[in-house]
């Protein structure tokens, strides 16, 4: 999956662009947001042909709270244990 899928992706599921606050930003980043779940997550710039690994699709998917493409989703049982596992309690 490239990162110009990926945001297709995640704007088809209703998420939006939030801007980054001005002062000190060099980020090389988008930051999407959605209204629905409140969830936040960050796509690397620029958005072209490069391809985003499957796990770091489904991670970003999941803290959206949007469906993972089916092309990723054979990562969902990794992401959830490593989280079920490591992630924050």
């Amino acid at each position: 999956m490239t990162r110009a899928d990926l945001v297709d992706w995640i704007q088809l599921h209703g998420c939006s662009i939030e801007p980054l606050p001005e002062i000190n930003n060099r980020a090389n980043s988008i930051k999407f947001v959605n209204p629905k779940t409140n969830g936040r997550a960050y796509v690397s710039t620029p958005i072209d042909d490069t391809e985003v690994y499957d796990y770091k699709a489904c991670h970003i998917c999941t803290q959206l709270g949007i469906p993972i493409p089916d092309r990723v989703s054979h990562y969902e049982p990794l992401y959830k244990h490593i989280q079920n596992n490591h992630g924050r309690k």
